[in-house]
């Protein structure tokens, strides 16, 4: 669906987490240490991030997902959306 209206989709994984597909090796130029920030105009999407990412802002008078930031060992990379 393409549209203003989009939302990210959540997947919980019941298998053994030595099975999912993120814990496969990969290599990266650096590497992350995890998700800093999220920046989006949807305030029902609030609910579902709050837990999993510890500073998420909410600009309403913005559409989808605005930006994300992600620390690495070499510094922050934000990446528009």
């Amino acid at each position: 669906m393409l549209g203003p209206h989009r939302l990210p989709f959540f997947i919980e994984w019941h298998g053994e987490p030595a099975e999912h597909p993120g814990a496969i090796q990969a290599e990266h130029k650096v590497d992350p240490v995890g998700i800093t920030s999220v920046v989006h105009g949807d305030v029902g999407l609030t609910a579902g991030l709050l837990s999993a990412v510890p500073m998420l802002a909410v600009e309403p008078h913005r559409k989808g997902v605005v930006s994300v930031s992600i620390e690495t060992e070499a510094g922050s990379i934000t990446l528009p959306g």
